[in-house]
């Protein structure tokens, strides 16, 4: 047991150190994404895909192939730190309060039968085939993703210490942002007669961002930015950057960067007053309260949080700009997309 327990510390360790050096390598709770299994059954039980086989059209394929889709996240939710934490607070709450225990005793009774039920699947040496052997198989898994993640996540906290910052002190930008609050952008404008293209400046960002380890998504054609950028799960800002040829080489670049908030987020404050709800249908108005004072600070927080990344990518751009040679221009018009 101990010699597992510091197998998992050490891959938490390795994850955390990957993380630092492909960031987008991870999902929004820090998990690397990984396309493999635990155990044998552990990815294909609840809430994930099953395999499928490829028989052709009329079943007349000729190499017949059994194709394992990716688990989905959602089936590696109650294994989680995030979600033993969150179980672990509605139980304190369910003690504290009083009546309606199950909210706080089920998060926990659906990880632990969820890990029996995969150590009952798993198959297991004959020699350790009796119910002892199943019961270990089952704590291996419930321990080894906490143990695995509360590692990651304090190698994390140690490491961003090294992270390079963005420094807020107004050297280096040349003009203000235009500040739309209905579209929530900001615009910029800049001019070159060096025939320099949009892409430079994309780029440019790409490569200021990323070693201060900030989650960058380019568009794959599909999509109505050209660059995301996201540190955190709760907000992300989307980058467009439009390009008007004025003969020769004479080139106009007006940037708009979007400030949105992330799918996950817009779910957790969706939550919060249904949760409210529910507290006080079932009589329990200080649940409610708490419930509804989390969700307003919470919000705050990720208003604060989208407004600190907004100062982020504007100074990423300026300094960018500066970097190649680009002219601000002032802009009145608005952003045509």
């Amino acid at each position: 047991m101990r010699d597992y327990i510091k197998q998992q510390m050490g891959y938490g360790k390795a994850e955390a150190l990957l993380y630092f050096k492909h960031p987008y390598r991870f999902n929004v709770l820090g998990q690397s994404r990984w396309f493999g299994r635990i155990y044998g059954d552990l990815s294909s039980f609840l809430l994930s895909r099953q395999p499928r086989i490829y028989s052709g059209a009329f079943g007349r394929g000729l190499f017949q192939t059994l194709y394992q889709p990716p688990a989905s996240l959602l089936s590696y939710l109650p294994h989680t730190l995030q979600w033993n934490i969150a179980a672990l607070f509605l139980l304190g709450c369910a003690f504290l309060f009083g009546g309606y225990s199950w909210l706080g005793i089920f998060p926990f009774f659906l990880s632990v039968a969820k890990c029996g039920i995969c150590a009952f699947r798993a198959r297991i040496d004959p020699r350790f085939h009796g119910l002892r052997g199943r019961l270990l198989v089952a704590l291996l898994i419930y321990l080894g993703p906490l143990v695995r993640g509360l590692e990651r996540t304090r190698s994390r906290i140690r490491r961003r210490r090294e992270i390079k910052t963005v420094e807020f002190n107004g050297n280096g930008t040349a003009q203000k942002p235009r500040i739309s609050w209905h579209q929530r952008a900001f615009f910029l404008s800049y001019w070159t007669e060096t025939g320099l293209q949009k892409e430079s400046l994309l780029y440019g960002v790409v490569d200021f961002l990323l070693p201060r380890k900030y989650l960058i998504a380019l568009d794959q054609g599909w999509s109505g930015w050209d660059l995301e950028v996201c540190h955190g799960i709760w907000s992300r800002a989307q980058i467009k950057v439009g390009t008007e040829n004025h003969g020769g080489p004479k080139t106009l670049l007006r940037v708009q960067c979007a400030l949105r908030m992330s799918r996950f987020s817009r779910v957790i404050l969706c939550s919060y007053p249904v949760l409210a709800a529910l507290a006080i249908v079932l009589g329990l108005p200080k649940v409610a309260v708490i419930g509804a004072l989390a969700g307003y600070f919470h919000a705050v927080g990720i208003l604060y949080q989208k407004i600190h990344l907004g100062h982020i990518v504007y100074y990423a751009l300026e300094i960018v700009a500066k970097r190649l040679k680009l002219s601000p221009v002032e802009e009145t018009k608005r952003f045509a997309a």
